[in-house]
């Protein structure tokens, strides 16, 4: 396997923590992990977009939604908000890169970004008994259609369970039926599969890939986007597991990976010199052990 492709999270904390020395301003938590930033905005990217990032975590923190670990360096939430946030300021660009991935989204299209977003009762048809409320990492809502991103960093897989904690779940007293996990599944994630052309038997089956089944059912309303750094085999493997199991492919059209560390290594030679710069100090900051 190429060395790429098996990073250690080791090699990304040393590199990480490598980065933080190299910048006096950062001080660490007084609780200490040297990849701990005393001041939560002080991991968001200060070269081209501070403002907007800035604004963005606002609200998020506002909604009271700020990751508890945001400070680490290795926060994929505050990676997400220096990721998209960033692309969110450069409307065409943004839908540029998209394009690459055959959204068939018109390049004139108005957007609206979203963090830690959770879609409307009315969109995804009115009766919460009938959908999952799945609460997304950043949304993109287009003229045409809403775009939901997954977004994964050093996290070691996508959101499971294992069948016999899901027995054991299951057995407690006076649990509510809508909090039973077998329940669940046959009334309404194995119903919502089926009608995306997706047989699962079990519920074993469908809970050791919870996060990524979740998500998928989000293709009736639009594209999905699992977004990761390439040498993160595993979480591409998983997902490209799932899909062998979707036989209709206009929904499985709609499911997408997109590799961030391929996305910022493109955009730091961009003609755009402000996302170019915005995105060459992204890659130093997540991406550097890679050079």
């Amino acid at each position: 396997m190429d060395e790429k492709k098996r990073i250690s999270e080791y090699k990304i904390r040393n590199h990480l923590i490598e980065y933080r020395e190299a910048n006096p301003k950062f001080e660490v938590s007084p609780k200490d992990s040297k990849w701990v930033l005393k001041n939560r905005k002080d991991n968001l990217l200060s070269v081209s977009y501070n403002e907007e990032l800035v604004s963005f975590y606002d609200d998020i923190d506002k909604r009271g939604l700020i990751h508890t670990y945001f400070q680490s360096l290795k926060s994929s939430q505050a990676m997400a908000i220096n990721f998209f946030g960033a692309l969110s300021c450069e409307q065409n660009l943004f839908l540029k890169v998209l394009s690459e991935y055959d959204c068939q989204i018109n390049q004139k299209e108005n957007t609206t970004p979203y963090f830690e977003y959770i879609e409307d009762d009315e969109v995804l048809g009115g009766n919460p008994e009938q959908f999952d409320k799945t609460n997304f990492d950043f949304v993109l809502k287009t003229d045409s259609t809403p775009i939901f991103f997954e977004f994964k960093y050093t996290e070691k897989d996508f959101g499971g369970m294992n069948e016999k904690d899901i027995i054991n779940h299951d057995k407690k007293k006076n649990l509510p039926k809508k909090d039973n996990y077998q329940y669940k599944f046959s009334a309404l994630y194995k119903g919502l599969l089926e009608n995306l052309g997706v047989t699962i038997e079990t519920f074993g089956e469908f809970y050791k890939d919870y996060q990524i089944w979740r998500n998928i059912t989000y293709t009736k309303y639009g594209h999905v986007f699992f977004t990761f750094p390439e040498y993160r085999e595993n979480l591409t493997d998983a997902i490209t597991n799932c899909l062998y199991k979707m036989s209709d492919p206009f929904y499985k059209s709609r499911v997408h990976i997109m590799y961030t560390d391929k996305v910022a290594k493109d955009l730091m030679n961009n003609s755009n010199k402000k996302i170019a710069k915005h995105f060459a100090e992204f890659w130093r900051k997540y991406f550097g052990f890679l050079d």
